[in-house]
């Protein structure tokens, strides 16, 4: 980041964007200021028909009653984000892990639908589930700190209202009725909405937590608030193609799943009018879903491209069979459904139809307008996710990707994008978010997407991206023009990245326009599933797959693994929480503009 803020004061020279600069540093400490010294300040950012229903919601006043005893009580473990919690009789619910996201997932119940999964081995019986509802009933819900948290309230009552609505007797105690209605009122206390379009996915998640405490603990106008607060955040949250707006692969399972796990409450009410409004969404958000999978040729297994950030909910293996539950397969049904391997999941706790087909060969999928890109070729499959900035705050969960790409070989990943390893500040989670981890290129140590502070104005921070798909009979090329690097101090240069896909190459072409002389780099990342690659000067071979990474050759780069310390190199997650070692082939040069780059993987036939 250091070097977009030297970029940045450079650019202050100029008279007009200084000007702009402190107008922009000076708008966002007043909000900053705002946050901190107005009450319940969030209320103020609710559209008026949900701060209208809100209200008739916080009107029942709901006090906590009493919570009957924990009748089971033994050992176990409980399956937290990257962690297992050990307890003797009943567990510590007040421990604290370094990471927050370990914390929260304690405190959002996600043990107990973990505790259903069939590769769980340590199952909770639906006794053992309500137990320890109970027990953390007792000692946390009357403590502010977790009332607040809306988002994980409504975790709590969803996750729990599956596990009870889908074991024994299939019903729900009355004291864990009465403390979801009481959940219910301090997340319509505490909805997240925030100023500008800063609000991202939690609002819904807050409204799937009042429609669940409306329709099972029969909790008045929480049906109706979450109806309003559906209706005005899915159009912003889902494009029009059926992606979820926030540039991560995995959120959009997780979100699917949320979608369908509305569609299956909705089901065994009469609110009919609520899945009108979500059945279609559902339907687009399915069918997308089917765009990221890939199938290994080799081993039968299915995974997702991770693209953007990983969420600390569910790791992605437990969601992949979410386009094969039954609650997906009620709303979109592929014309031939493809047979799955590997973990149920998330699917068990509905039921899945494991199917019988052969993985259907996407083809090509580009969809411009929502910034997704998909081509199968040959044995190759090519992924890209090209967004363009507008330069305004925006909640998602997407990363410094543009350029970047995803290579699969026979279902296998050859190059990848390394993943992030966590939420925190941590040198391995900020290098995960960073252009460095994407297999795409640095103009004198900056992106083509602004790393930076909030208040850097937007001008400086916007971004323009054309995209163009070209086919021939015998290769595809696909194209990505962005002015990303306009914004770099006393230096033009424009940027243009085509993908060559034919029988037996992959090209990787880079034009720069401009003048004069600037500091290249360049990041690839290997996935570790294919070994070391042998080097022989500009060349990297893969022998097990007859893949050769060619280098241009007035370059020379190199291979690096496991380098966890600045400069990093070589890591990568595929769960979050979870760093393993990959092999990056990082190249660092200084070239004339104009220049074209070239450097391309050749198979052998």
């Amino acid at each position: 980041m250091h070097k977009e803020m030297k970029n940045y004061y450079r650019r202050c020279i100029s008279p007009v964007f200084f000007v702009n600069a402190l107008l922009s540093l000076a708008w966002r400490t007043y909000l900053a200021i705002f946050r901190r010294i107005i009450p319940n300040y969030r209320a103020l950012m609710l559209p008026k028909n949900i701060s209208k229903l809100r209200k008739l919601v916080l009107k029942n006043n709901i006090l906590i009653s009493e919570i009957s005893s924990c009748s089971h009580q033994s050992s176990g473990r409980l399956k937290l984000t990257n962690a297992w919690l050990d307890y003797d009789i009943t567990p510590d619910w007040f421990v604290e892990f370094e990471d927050q996201e370990v914390t929260n997932s304690l405190h959002r119940w996600n043990w107990l639908l973990n505790g259903l999964s069939e590769e769980n081995i340590y199952k909770l019986s639906r006794e053992e589930g309500i137990s320890l509802i109970r027990s953390w009933l007792r000692c946390c819900l009357s403590l502010q700190r977790f009332n607040n948290d809306a988002y994980s309230s409504s975790e709590r009552i969803v996750n729990a209202s599956i596990f009870l609505l889908t074991t024994g007797d299939k019903t729900v105690p009355q004291d864990i009725q009465n403390a979801f209605q009481y959940m219910a009122t301090q997340i319509a206390k505490n909805l997240e909405y925030y100023e500008e379009d800063m609000t991202g996915n939690h609002a819904f998640n807050n409204a799937r937590g009042l429609l669940f405490a409306g329709i099972v603990s029969k909790l008045p106008f929480a049906t109706e608030l979450a109806f309003e607060i559906f209706k005005e955040r899915l159009p912003k949250l889902v494009t029009d193609d059926g992606f979820l707006r926030e540039g991560s692969s995995h959120y959009h399972f997780l979100f699917t799943r949320w979608v369908l796990e509305i569609v299956w409450i909705l089901s065994s009410s009469k609110n009919k009018d609520v899945e009108s409004i979500i059945r279609p969404y559902a339907i687009n958000l399915v069918k997308r879903c089917w765009f990221f999978l890939v199938k290994n040729s080799k081993t039968e297994q299915w995974s997702i491209p991770l693209i953007g950030d990983i969420s600390p909910d569910f790791p992605p293996e437990w969601l992949l069979s979410v386009p094969w539950s039954l609650p997906a397969l009620d709303v979109f049904m592929p014309d031939s459904l493809p047979s799955f391997e590997g973990k149920k999941g998330w699917g068990s706790l509905f039921g899945i139809d494991n199917g019988s087909g052969e993985a259907k060969i996407v083809g090509i999928e580009t969809y411009p307008d929502s910034y997704w890109h998909r081509i199968d070729f040959n044995q190759m499959t090519f992924f890209s996710h090209a967004e363009g900035s507008s330069g305004k705050l925006r909640s998602d969960h997407r990363h410094l990707d543009l350029g970047g790409f995803i290579l699969y070989y026979a279902g296998q990943p050859l190059l990848i994008d390394c993943g992030r390893l966590d939420y925190t500040q941590s040198d391995a989670s900020v290098y995960g978010y960073s252009a460095s981890s994407h297999n795409t290129l640095l103009i004198n140590g900056l992106s083509a997407e602004v790393d930076g502070p909030s208040w850097l104005q937007e001008p400086y921070k916007r971004v323009r991206v054309k995209t163009k798909l070209t086919e021939s009979e015998d290769s595809v090329m696909f194209t990505i023009n962005h002015d990303g690097f306009d914004r770099i101090s006393n230096r033009t240069v424009a940027h243009e990245r085509r993908f060559k896909l034919k029988s037996d190459m992959f090209e990787i072409e880079d034009r720069l326009l401009g003048h004069g002389t600037c500091d290249l780099g360049l990041s690839f990342h290997y996935s570790p599933e294919f070994g070391p690659p042998d080097s022989q000067g500009s060349e990297f071979s893969f022998k097990n797959i007859g893949a050769t990474f060619h280098v241009d050759n007035r370059f020379t780069g190199r291979v690096l693994s496991g380098q966890s310390e600045s400069p990093i190199s070589g890591l990568f997650s595929t769960e979050y929480g979870v760093i393993a070692n990959c092999f990056t082939l990082d190249i660092h040069e200084t070239i004339h503009l104009p220049a074209i780059i070239k450097n391309r993987v050749s198979f052998n036939a």
